[in-house]
């Protein structure tokens, strides 16, 4: 499953999953099912936080699609958003084509391709202001 988060208009900040037809609007799926007093994750950060019973509701919820037709919409009509605003510590992310971009980048180099960092290697962006 991939996950997002968005916005229409500027409105409540929802979380969706990506289906063949569209984004799927997890958020105003899973109030209608669980009731609208429910607390439902409205960002992937509030998603990964879900216990177990919890992640179990939200998969049963996206693989039952007699029920997504009215809660999917086209991603043109919306805002995408950062997937964790309000990150609570540093978030690390490692890509998984790693050993192929350091193969690559030894060989542009001239380096032997397997000559890996003998320390870890870090960078860090802000991102744009």
């Amino acid at each position: 499953m991939k996950f997002l988060c968005f916005t229409r208009g500027g409105g409540e900040t929802c979380l969706g999953a990506v289906v063949p037809s569209g984004i799927l609007d997890l958020t105003r799926l899973m109030r209608r099912t669980l009731g609208a007093e429910a607390s439902v994750p409205r960002d992937v950060g509030e998603l990964v936080r879900l216990d177990a019973a919890g992640f179990a509701i939200l998969q049963a919820i996206v693989r039952d699609e007699s029920k997504h037709a009215p809660y999917v919409e086209s991603p043109e009509r919306m805002q995408v958003l950062a997937p964790i605003p309000r990150p609570s510590k540093n978030i690390f992310c490692v890509g998984r084509n790693y050993r192929e971009h350091i193969i690559e980048g030894n060989r542009a180099a001239g380096r032997p391709a397997d000559d890996f960092p003998k320390a870890a290697e870090f960078s860090a962006s802000r991102g744009p202001r």
